[in-house]
């Protein structure tokens, strides 16, 4: 561990309440300044704690920021109903940007829970829903606004993840396929597709949705029963590999021939 300069000093941060060092009287070499936040963050910041925040903490409330805005709940203290839980003492709420929610019945909201996987990746818990009076006669009755849950009801952020990608990818095995004509429009859609990868591999307990994975593997029959594959990367990126990738190394015709002789088609052996 390297030592700590002169100007540095040992603090506690307010949120974890870990030690680390700070080195405020000379900012430009304080871990702080590698993270940047706006004026507004900031003033957000400074009505959530007193005093500096370490690396961790900062990287995460950085995080936080760049998620569209959410109230931040604990989904094991505050669910009291299958899906009826605690939201708010007040009649207003601080979301994870810091701005003043005005709550009324039938405001539509998000929660989220800071959660991670068995591989330690970060993989929230969140729900939406709206906000009600809160009626019950619960051990924190004293809560003046509950949320009720939607039926999609507690989801981990890699499962909605995955489903954007898949809403997409059916769209593309069923029609996007045969009627894509420029190069940008196929090479997004087959992002798309390596997006999903990553999920699955990063999240490994999403590949025992076998009813997910299945479809995947129905679309990309359909993807490649419609296509050929071409010699070059579409992305013209030699570090895609053409077995785990074979997205990136698949056309339809019309963007083969609006892309005028720029790719070649691979023979048949």
């Amino acid at each position: 561990m390297n030592k700590s300069t002169n100007t540095e000093r040992i603090k506690v941060c307010p949120k974890c309440y870990k030690e680390f060092a700070c080195n405020a009287e000379n900012i430009s070499t304080c871990h702080c300044s590698a993270i940047s936040f706006t004026k507004k963050e900031l003033q957000a910041l400074s009505k959530m704690f007193i005093g500096c925040l370490c690396l961790g903490c900062l990287s995460e409330i950085r995080t936080n920021f760049d998620k569209p805005a959410r109230i931040c709940i604990s989904f094991q203290d505050a669910m009291y109903d299958h899906n009826l839980g605690l939201l708010a003492k007040e009649n207003t709420i601080s979301d994870s940007h810091g701005d003043e929610i005005e709550l009324h019945e039938g405001k539509q909201v998000t929660v989220y829970e800071y959660d991670e996987d068995e591989n330690n990746h970060r993989d929230d818990l969140f729900a939406t829903g709206i906000a009600t009076k809160n009626l019950s006669k619960h051990k924190n009755a004293n809560y003046k606004w509950s949320i009720r849950l939607d039926t999609s009801g507690i989801q981990s952020e890699s499962e909605i993840q995955l489903i954007d990608f898949l809403e997409i990818w059916r769209k593309v095995a069923n029609k996007y396929v045969n009627t894509e004509i420029y190069i940008y429009e196929w090479q997004n859609d087959m992002d798309c597709r390596r997006l999903m990868d990553e999920l699955l591999e990063k999240f490994l307990y999403l590949k025992d949705n076998k009813k997910v994975t299945n479809e995947i593997k129905e679309l990309d029959k359909k993807v490649l029963e419609n296509t050929f594959e071409i010699n070059e990367c579409i992305w013209r990126n030699q570090d895609y590999n053409p077995k785990k990738h074979w997205y990136y190394y698949r056309m339809n015709q019309l963007v083969f021939d609006n892309e005028s002789g720029d790719f070649t088609k691979k023979l048949m052996p």
